[in-house]
């Protein structure tokens, strides 16, 4: 079955931003520790990022040029490792990339939405 989804770039970008926010209040107040040793936060916090490197995929070439702070690739990246690799994640990278990288992805998106302008058609 193929399913083809018609959300537009925007609703993309706010969709990263909900579940980017979502994973680092999940996070908040946790050590690398306690996040290794609760499972259900650990795959929580996966399924968090998959659905931002999957919005991201979708975001146009247009548009992610307007963001060049953000790794598009490395977003997408993740969430192709979590959806394919899934064997290889470590808790480690998880707890990391929503440490040290998600708040940079939020800021750089948030203060990118004001002034981004609509790819032509």
């Amino acid at each position: 079955m193929s399913f083809k989804s018609n959300r537009r770039w925007d609703f993309r970008l706010e969709d990263m931003l909900a579940h980017a926010r979502e994973a680092l209040a999940l996070t908040a107040g946790h050590t690398i520790d306690s996040f290794h040793a609760d499972r259900k936060l650990i795959l929580a916090a996966e399924r968090l990022l998959e659905i931002i490197g999957e919005a991201a995929r979708h975001v146009p070439p247009a548009i992610t040029a307007q963001i060049p702070s953000v790794i598009w690739e490395d977003v997408i990246g993740m969430r192709n490792i979590i959806a394919h690799d899934y064997h290889s994640v470590s808790y480690a990278l998880v707890f990391t990339t929503i440490r040290d990288y998600i708040p940079e992805l939020v800021n750089a998106i948030e203060a990118a939405m004001p002034t981004l302008q609509e790819p032509p058609r």
